[in-house]
């Protein structure tokens, strides 16, 4: 997903059964020695195949940087079981962006069911939410009966494996009464 406020993003298009994945800088320099991971992951299982590649980024422009043919990857069969997690890294590794590619919309996904394991750390003014799944978790969103709460991420993919890192603030939370979180993902929804 892209973070509107960072300098730097990854982005992907389909077309013609290719990704295209490309660059946005608003950098006033090039970027150099950065590194793209796209990894094929199915819903149940987790990463079945992944790459890497060096990849630049030009100054204040967006630039395709990687074209990869989706049939070398996918099998038009699996597409409906799986999805394209890619993201952006800095010499250091420290992810940058990250963009995920699904075939269809969720109402064609064959979203496994799963159970979004929690767990809380709790603080006045600030709840720290530890999401786990052992499979695909698709649009996990978080309630909190307090008005205004703020979450630093909500509706998110989950992926096979994933730990996620969540807080919740408001003046409104304490640490005693441990205010109810309900997360639900959207295969809980049918």
């Amino acid at each position: 997903m892209r973070d509107v406020f960072e300098p730097l993003a990854l982005g992907v298009k389909f077309k013609d059964d290719q990704l295209n994945y490309y660059t946005m800088s608003d950098y006033l320099n090039d970027m150099n020695d950065l590194r793209l991971t796209v990894q094929v992951v199915d819903f149940n299982k987790g990463v079945v195949k992944q790459f890497e590649e060096k990849v630049n980024a030009k100054a204040n422009s967006s630039n395709v940087v990687k074209t990869i043919n989706t049939a070398e990857m996918v099998s038009e069969s699996d597409k409906a079981n799986t999805m394209i997690h890619a993201w952006l890294s800095d010499s250091k590794g420290k992810k940058l962006s990250s963009k995920d590619y699904f075939f269809y919309w969720p109402n064609k996904l064959n979203l496994p069911q799963t159970t979004v394991k929690t767990s809380v750390k709790y603080a006045d003014g600030k709840y720290t939410v530890t999401l786990t799944s052992k499979k695909l978790a698709k649009d996990v969103f978080m309630e909190i009966p307090v008005m205004g709460a703020k979450f630093t991420d909500n509706f998110i993919d989950l992926l096979p494996g994933e730990k996620r890192i969540i807080e919740i603030t408001s003046p409104a939370l304490k640490a005693s009464e441990k205010t109810p979180i309900t997360v639900k993902h959207i295969r809980e929804t049918y």
